[in-house]
């Protein structure tokens, strides 16, 4: 799966989590063994001095894909704040489905 072998980055200096999403600067790739790590606590530990525990942890291989996530996807943040169907994800900041919502998309009604 995707899920093989990603690497946890910090997602910012501010956010004090660390993610194994694929959202990052291109630059860190130059030095992998300084920004990625096998572990999120590894991460945690070499990024926010007091450790995992006060670093999140967002592993996106935990997120149960969604039915709306293609209908979610690619709207802009107010948008997707606004559509009750879509959860607006700031650390990828992008647009997903409500996480789980498996039921299929209901016709839209008659004007």
């Amino acid at each position: 799966s995707d899920c093989d072998g990603k690497k946890y980055h910090p997602l910012s200096v501010v956010e004090r989590t660390c993610s194994n999403d694929d959202i990052f600067p291109s630059v860190w790739s130059s030095e992998p063994s300084k920004y990625f790590f096998t572990s999120a606590a590894d991460c945690c530990a070499a990024f926010y001095s007091d450790g995992p525990s006060s670093c999140s942890v967002v592993n996106i291989c935990d997120r149960i894909p969604s039915a709306w996530d293609n209908y979610c996807n690619g709207k802009s943040r107010k948008q997707c704040i606004k559509d009750s169907l879509c959860d607006y994800d700031k650390s990828s900041n992008s647009c997903l489905g409500r996480e789980g919502d498996t039921q299929e998309k209901p016709e839209p009604e008659p004007p």
